[in-house]
């Protein structure tokens, strides 16, 4: 791990911006010190860097891991002292334990329930359990050993083909690949005489067995690197070549490193001593890029400036943008303008409402009112709806939706959205937006509606400092327009729709951004347009402020 993670870095060094070199240091010493998974924990959220490209995001199950072994024999001691009889039951205590506890921070914190050992501790104790309870069930079950296989190897194999990003793990649905992965170590001790059990027991299998730690820690820096360099669809040529690339280096490392250390006792060599001070000194050498902010100089101003837009965002997203599930009262959200004017104009969305709303407020004073924000991640306008992952965005919601209707000094609502996360709810989501609309209008409020962002499959700030470091023409940063339109063409002329059938305003996007056959990452005579793949940065924001005043001019005059 400490050879993979050091080659890591060496690259890093050679083709990440700054700012990714200075985060891959420190998941370096997060890595080699086993708290890694904290660390992500830590640093992760809805604006966090695509986990993609973070080259050594893996080893965050590596940690949970090595502090599961210095904790569990402590404790597998004090019960064996205590309660020799009840080891298992209560370690069966713990299993249901840690589960409950997983599936219930699940509906609070995404990122603790999957990154912190406490929620996922169940799947290492089923492994546990079944090391000291194996002699009593191998008893007299060998007839079962090939249903066991049977079933835990589709129990392995089904959240491949049933799982995607949007299910919630761990939880219960980590029920299926441990269980799964208990079967198949109950089911294979003592051999076997069935089909499956001699298909896995040929050689190729078991050596893909032998080598699977080092492929674990090879498989992901090859491939993050891969999609930083080329994309995030890598073409199939290039995936292959990963693959080949990442089992030819595991084959090494087993070979080289895995087994000569194997073979070595305490009496041949220091391991904690060397250990110990291999850790330090990686610790140590990673001081300096944390200290000089990623070594800037390796890049040219014209890239720098580019990778900078990866910051252009909201000044005060920290304070004015609820995106740890909390969200704030009316009176608490953030209004941008003179102290002087108590007129309003409300920005309502969710993440992609932020950086309008600041746009818009800065200039407060040609619009003729002050600008508050009212965003939420994943929070989308619609009145009883809400995401899985955001169930508090039906109580949110409700109360914005009151709290605006009964407030005078509102004159227009802006709503704005990344449809694109939501229209697979379909009628539930299009009923509960049309709701609010007509809830605004009903009482005099102006509404605006904005179209659907353009997104694009990585961040255009990194896309395009790398393009110009290569001398690559950043122009060609840019996403199809039929690519937008297959997936923001239905929504748009939904919104056109309620335009005529609503008498609302209408910014459309795409006219705002993108030419006839592309929307461009860039803008020669504003900059990057976003500051990750979905969200327009303040630059593009801008862009979008005089359509929204004009649109506003329009529906005041029509009322």
């Amino acid at each position: 791990m400490l050879f993979v993670t050091s080659v890591t870095v060496a690259i890093g060094f050679q083709v990440l911006y700054p700012e990714a070199l200075v985060d891959l240091s420190k998941t370096f010493i997060s890595a080699i010190l086993s708290f890694s998974n904290i660390y992500f924990w830590r640093t992760s959220g809805y604006f966090s860097t695509n986990s993609d490209y973070v080259p050594l995001l893996h080893t965050w199950s590596l940690s949970v891991e090595e502090q599961f072994y210095l904790l569990f024999p402590v404790f597998l001691l004090a019960l064996v002292r205590w309660t020799r009889p009840l080891v298992v039951p209560v370690l069966a205590v713990c299993f249901l334990g840690s589960l409950v506890l997983s599936e219930l921070v699940l509906s609070r914190s995404t990122s603790a329930a999957y990154f912190l050992l406490p929620t996922q501790a169940f799947e290492l104790l089923a492994g546990a359990i079944l090391a000291i309870s194996q002699a009593r069930l191998d008893e007299g079950r060998a007839w079962a050993r090939e249903p066991a296989l049977l079933t835990g190897l589709a129990l392995v194999l089904a959240p491949v083909f049933l799982f995607s990003s949007d299910t919630r793990f761990p939880g219960l649905n980590a029920l299926y690949p441990t269980i799964g992965a208990t079967l198949l170590l109950l089911a294979g001790t003592g051999g076997g005489a069935g089909i499956l059990s001699r298909l896995l027991a040929l050689p190729p299998l078991r050596f893909i067995g032998d080598i699977s730690y080092s492929l674990y820690l090879w498989h992901w820096p090859i491939l993050a690197y891969g999609r930083i360099l080329y994309g995030p669809d890598l073409p199939f040529s290039l995936a292959a070549a990963a693959i080949v690339l990442a089992f030819g280096l595991s084959v090494a490392t087993y070979r080289f490193i895995e087994q000569p250390f194997h073979r070595l006792g305490t009496a041949q060599f220091p391991f904690l001593r060397a250990g110990g001070a291999a850790m330090l000194l990686g610790c140590v050498a990673m001081a300096p890029v944390i200290r000089a902010q990623g070594f800037p100089s390796r890049f040219t101003p014209e890239s720098l400036a580019l990778f900078a837009a990866l910051d252009d965002h909201n000044p005060k997203r920290a304070s004015c943008h609820n995106d740890n599930g909390k969200p704030m009262s009316y009176a608490d959200n953030c209004v941008f303008g003179s102290e002087a004017d108590d007129r309003l104009l409300v920005v309502w969305g969710d993440s992609h409402g932020a950086e309008l709303a600041y746009a818009l407020g800065q200039r407060s004073a040609e619009i003729g009112e002050n600008v508050m924000e009212i965003t939420s991640s994943s929070c989308p306008p619609a009145l009883d709806y809400a995401p899985a992952a955001r169930p508090h965005c039906v109580r949110h919601n409700r109360a914005t939706l009151a709290a605006i209707v009964a407030d005078p000094r509102v004159r227009s609502v802006v709503l704005t959205l990344n449809a694109e996360a939501y229209e697979m709810d379909g009628a539930a989501f299009r009923s509960g937006f049309e709701r609010v609309i007509a809830a605004l209008s009903e009482v005099g409020k102006h509404v605006i509606l904005v179209g659907q962002q353009p997104s694009f499959r990585s961040d255009p700030p990194v896309a395009l400092g790398y393009a110009s470091s290569l001398g690559r023409d950043i122009a060609n940063v840019a996403e199809p327009v039929a690519r937008y339109e297959a997936v923001a063409g239905g929504w748009n002329a939904y919104l056109n729709r309620l335009r005529q059938e609503r008498r609302t305003g209408f910014v459309s996007v795409r006219d705002v951004i993108c030419s006839p056959t592309e929307c461009p990452a860039y803008d020669p005579a504003h900059g990057a347009l976003y500051f990750d793949r979905a969200h327009i940065s303040l630059a593009g924001a801008n862009l979008l402020v005089r359509p929204v005043l004009e649109e506003l001019q329009r529906t005041r005059t029509a009322g």
